[in-house]
């Protein structure tokens, strides 16, 4: 039976070091970091996200704006409202909302082009991505501009580092391509754990095979229960980012992995939900308060967290 990754284990400790950074930069230099958040448009899923946000920011000592534009706002508006942002000194962090609602087509990829790339702290825009995938992140300290790694990205990587599932070479699959999980991810196990990745999504032919030979499984694909559980590799590591309704479910919710099946044949599994979720938002925080030190040359912290030993010191099993 495999072990549960709960992300909040892991997430609640970096909340907890953030916090006590916060209180000591207040306190010695007068510094608040303020978060920025975008929002066109309402979709359920979205605003339960910015909730958790607002929590999570409230918890650190973050004060967290955010900034609600109607679906037909224009593109030239929005470039003016992300302006002011980029030029207050007193906003240090700026995200967009995904996805966007808008009743105009919006390009997201203009959107968060448009935020300077040291207040990018999802890592969205050409510049941090060029940067991820040149593995130029590993050399940060002489990049001209802050460096932020896509939050869930980091999170998978940090949890699979917790789990003490990567060593040179190790066999992973990532399954899905999109901006926030698939390539990112396999950017961060090729240049940071010296990965062997492969990337598939829903329309590879021989998904099934790849799973099987899989020893990691990342999966970001939006298809609920695509990896059947019969397709795991024993012992394999999965961290399913997927958040897929499904009305006949306990939660109403799940992953792109079949939990039920899958758990029997895995060494460690993400819960959905309950897994990567709560540790996602926590590194957007910790991206947050580098980028309010780097606006007041303060030295600032490696663009990926150094693993705490959390998940490996309270080892979850589902019936513990």
């Amino acid at each position: 039976m495999g072990r549960l990754i709960l992300g909040n284990q892991v997430a609640n400790h970096i909340i907890k070091r953030i916090k006590e950074e916060i209180d000591f930069l207040k306190a010695s230099n007068n510094l608040s970091p303020v978060l920025a958040v975008l929002q066109v448009g309402h979709r359920e899923d979205s605003d339960s996200y910015l909730r958790a946000q607002t929590r999570t920011a409230r918890q650190c000592g973050i004060d967290l704006k955010t900034f609600y534009l109607h679906p037909d706002v224009t593109f030239e508006d929005i470039s003016k409202q992300i302006s002011i942002l980029n030029n207050s000194p007193d906003v240090h962090a700026i995200t967009v909302q995904l996805p966007v609602i808008s009743n105009s087509n919006l390009n997201v990829n203009d959107i968060v082009n448009l935020i300077d790339p040291s207040k990018d702290v999802d890592g969205l825009s050409i510049n941090q991505t060029a940067r991820l995938s040149n593995g130029d992140f590993r050399y940060w300290e002489h990049c001209p501009f802050l460096i932020h790694i896509p939050c869930a990205a980091a999170a998978c990587l940090l949890l699979l580092q917790e789990t003490g599932s990567l060593y040179p070479g190790v066999r992973s699959l990532i399954v899905g391509r999109g901006k926030l999980i698939g390539i990112p991810v396999s950017n961060l196990l090729l240049w940071s754990a010296n990965a062997t990745c492969t990337v598939c999504h829903c329309y590879s032919p021989t998904l099934p095979e790849e799973v099987q030979r899989a020893e990691v499984l990342v999966t970001g694909t939006g298809q609920a229960n695509l990896i059947k559980g019969e397709w795991i590799r024993p012992g394999a590591t999965i961290i399913d980012c997927g958040i897929n309704t499904l009305p006949d479910s306990e939660t109403g919710i799940c992953g792109d992995v079949e939990y039920e099946k899958a758990i029997s044949r895995a060494r460690w599994i993400t819960p959905v939900p309950g897994g990567i979720g709560p540790l996602t938002v926590a590194l957007l925080m910790r991206n947050t308060l580098n980028a309010a030190k780097k606006s007041h040359g303060i030295p600032t912290d490696p663009p990926l967290v150094q693993p705490t030993g959390v998940l490996l010191s309270k080892c979850t099993t589902p019936n513990s």
